[in-house]
């Protein structure tokens, strides 16, 4: 058996007294009022039908009070309500201004009392007008769902501009509550797509961050039109640490860049594991993921729609298929950061080898899966600059031949004419022969081994403030850390943050951990920590 509820049971029972209709009843659900207090003029809709009076009420509105229907009582039947109601209130105007507070989830005309139903519509009248007053929230929120349904306005553009001037004129100028914003640009949005409006208008009231993150992505899966500056960017957005500060980049920006840049186009070319590319790898599948479109709001769709794509982005594509909605895209929930930051780690310390720069990198198990990727990428290019280094000859046949030509003319121009009377017989033609070019043997330079450079005590050492390095040399002594932080009233983690900074470039890790009150350091990097300081 369904819960009672007071309000459905009370107006189901009244509603004959508004039609002026029917038979009434009384239900006396709370008897505690005396016989003798006054009845508030602040009632709900659900119980004007059991006013005596009923002459200072708008006859418009009663009758708006009398469309309701309570049906089965769900969301959707709220929304079809609602959008009933509406248009028929559509082009009406009041002048019973309200003031006070009013707060409600998903309110609508149907939970407010006569006052407010009337204050709202008075409040409607002048923002129809370009004048803009304070009014409840929920009040104006009401205004929202009736732009979102198309009451009061002739298109889907207009509605979007109402909405636009209701951010500028209500919004922005503090008027009205600014946590409207985010609910108001995700609305845009979705209204938008819905009714296939241009995209450029849908792109603006996109999250940027969300934009942002498809963007860096579309990079990542089609690296190829794009430079080498723009796909090093996209990998230092989804890096752990800056890789920006790597000796590969910073001794020699433009080449560290390629290096990276044509290493993530050759692991994309070739990675394969378990039938996944790369990018699904690192950040899920392309696939379709169920969408509700004003889920949030107030709405209800009255129109007959045939399925359509609506494409907001490379990575971002909305979908219609027999009624229900869908977004395929990239969802950050499904992202992979640790298998990104893993080639990114495993890249700079072979980089580091091969350009001999910088500290080098532990190798990690975790990363090998990466090392056959760069190092053949490495190697190709060890094979380019090798060749790009021996010396080109060049020789022009076309030359030859017209400098051949040349001299047989210069030969004649000299004989004398007692020179050609001693000649027997008439010359004949000069059969140019052009040899063919001996090919230059070039000696190939020897390959460049690689030598393990001693490293000098100092080269690896690393600035640090007094006091992080006296904390640092407690830990690495097997003391706690505990009686410095509490006599200089650190905080653990900034101080852990801090120093992992300080050490990501000679180290590419952290190497100390937090767990929010204490600090140690991670076993693997002691000792080199240990030489460094």
């Amino acid at each position: 058996m369904e819960p009672l509820d007071k309000t459905w049971n009370a107006d189901n029972l009244s509603r004959s007294d508004v039609n002026g209709a029917g038979e009434g009843y009384t239900i006396v659900l709370d008897n505690r009022q005396d016989a003798s207090e006054s009845v508030s003029s602040d009632i709900p809709l659900t119980e004007a039908r059991k006013m005596a009076d009923k002459s200072d009420v708008p006859e418009r509105i009663l009758q708006m009070i009398g469309m309701y229907e309570y049906g089965d009582g769900s969301y959707k039947q709220k929304c079809l309500n609602f959008y009933r109601q509406g248009k028929f209130m559509e082009d009406y105007e009041d002048n019973a201004p309200w003031s006070g507070e009013f707060e409600r989830y998903f309110p609508t005309y149907h939970d407010l009392t006569i006052p407010k139903l009337r204050g709202y519509f008075t409040w409607r009248t002048e923002v129809r007008k370009g004048i803009y007053r304070p009014i409840a929230t929920s009040l104006a929120y009401i205004y929202l769902y009736e732009l979102l349904n198309g009451i009061g306005t002739s298109s889907p553009e207009e509605s979007l501009w109402r909405m636009q001037e209701f951010e500028t004129e209500f919004l922005d100028t503090d008027i009205g509550d600014c946590s409207m914003t985010f609910n108001l640009h995700r609305w845009m949005l979705e209204f938008a797509v819905i009714h296939q409006l241009p995209k450029k208008l849908a792109l603006s009231y996109a999250l940027p961050s969300r934009l942002e993150r498809d963007r860096r992505i579309a990079v990542l899966r089609n690296p190829g039109p794009y430079s080498d500056e723009e796909v090093f960017d996209t990998l230092c957005y989804f890096a752990v640490g800056n890789l920006e500060t790597s000796p590969v980049v910073t001794k020699n920006p433009e080449e560290g860049r390629r290096l990276f840049a044509e290493s993530w186009r050759h692991t994309l070319a070739h990675y394969s594991d378990e039938g996944k590319d790369l990018i699904t790898a690192c950040f899920g599948e392309w696939k379709q993921f169920p969408w509700y479109p004003l889920a949030n709001s107030v709405y209800h769709e009255t129109r007959e729609l045939e399925d359509f794509d609506y494409e907001l982005n490379e990575c971002r594509i909305y979908q219609l298929r027999k009624g229900c909605w869908f977004v395929k895209s990239y969802e950050e929930l499904f992202y992979n950061k640790k298998k990104i930051n893993q080639w990114i780690n495993e890249t700079d310390r072979l980089l580091r080898l091969y350009l001999k720069t910088g500290h080098p990198f532990r190798e990690k198990p975790d990363n090998a899966w990466a090392t056959p990727y760069v190092e053949a990428l490495i190697e190709a290019d060890r094979q380019a600059k090798i060749e790009a280094a021996k010396p080109k000859v060049n020789i022009n046949l076309d030359s030859l031949v017209q400098i051949r030509q040349d001299a047989v003319i210069t030969r004649e121009s000299l004989l004398t004419d007692e020179d050609r009377a001693e000649a027997a017989v008439e010359l004949e033609p000069v059969d140019v022969v052009v040899a063919e070019p001996e090919a230059v043997a070039v000696e190939p330079e020897p390959e460049e081994a690689v030598v393990a450079v001693p490293e000098d005590d100092n080269e690896g050492t690393v600035p640090l403030e007094p006091l992080h390095r006296q904390l640092l040399l407690a830990l690495l002594n097997g003391d706690s850390a505990d009686e410095l932080i509490r006599t200089y009233r650190l905080i653990p983690s900034v101080v852990a943050d801090a120093l992992n900074e300080a050490f990501f470039d000679e180290i590419g890790d952290s190497i100390l951990e937090c767990d929010g009150d204490r600090i140690c350091l991670v076993e693997d990097y002691v000792e080199e920590v240990r030489g460094m300081v």
